[in-house]
């Protein structure tokens, strides 16, 4: 996905693992891959009866859909990844407060590119470092780990206050963090704040599977099967195929 598509031997390192492997690669751009996003995310919510934002927030970009009633009004690849961000903001282990002010600019600065004039009532977001937020919040709240969990801004807020004065090997101490998203889980709970805010919510939806799960349904569908959640999205889903 995202380091792919900026990479500038792309094209050499496809050719390498068709020649070494037989096996051929498609990169694809951002704005399929939000489709793709939207999708899958479709398949768990009734889209149909909401106003919703949904994201896959990467390690090189963020994918953002908007829809209203299950109709997409705007799709858009942004550079908002967790581990772009963190490499380029973070040079102090744990980050100072002007990196970590100079980061909410910009996430700030970026969001400006999605319209807000449409009311929005959900947000949804899928990527594992979101997902990983959420495994936390329903360790700690002693709920029940389920594929499909709700984050709430206090939580959120709550969470970035922990990790502000953490060094990074220190976070291991968090009940139910994944040991690999130690550095970029302050990045990923500074995004999720700052498009909370954007759209006025008090908390977001994750949903737990990646892109091989996205690229399957996709599939599928074009080969003709008929999946049961698309009458969830039937009048928008001419637009994203």
């Amino acid at each position: 996905t995202a380091p792919f598509r900026n990479s500038a031997n792309a094209a050499e390192t496809i050719g390498i693992i068709r020649d070494k492997c037989g096996i051929d690669i498609e990169v694809i751009d951002g704005l399929e891959e939000a489709r793709l996003v939207y999708l899958y995310v479709s398949s768990k919510f009734q889209m149909n009866g909401l106003n919703a934002v949904t994201l896959d927030i990467g390690g090189g970009s963020t994918e953002i859909v908007m829809s209203i009633k299950g109709g997409v009004t705007f799709l858009e690849s942004l550079p908002l990844g967790t581990i772009k961000l963190t490499k380029e903001f973070f040079k102090n282990n744990p980050p100072k407060k002007a990196e970590l002010d100079g980061l909410r600019r910009y996430v700030n600065e970026t969001l400006k590119e999605i319209p807000s004039d449409s009311p929005v009532d959900t947000i949804i977001c899928t990527g594992g470092t979101t997902n990983n937020i959420s495994y936390i919040h329903n360790k700690r709240e002693h709920l029940m780990d389920s594929p499909v969990k709700f984050v709430e801004k206090r939580f959120l807020r709550t969470l970035s206050e922990e990790l502000k004065d953490e060094t990074f090997e220190k976070r291991i101490k968090i009940d139910g963090i994944d040991p690999q998203r130690l550095d970029i889980i302050q990045t990923a709970a500074i995004m999720a704040d700052a498009i909370l805010d954007k759209f006025n919510c008090n908390g977001f939806f994750t949903v737990r599977g990646g892109l091989k799960t996205e690229i399957t349904m996709i599939q599928l569908i074009k080969r003709g099967k008929k999946l049961n959640f698309q009458q969830n999205i039937e009048l928008g889903l001419s637009g994203i195929l």
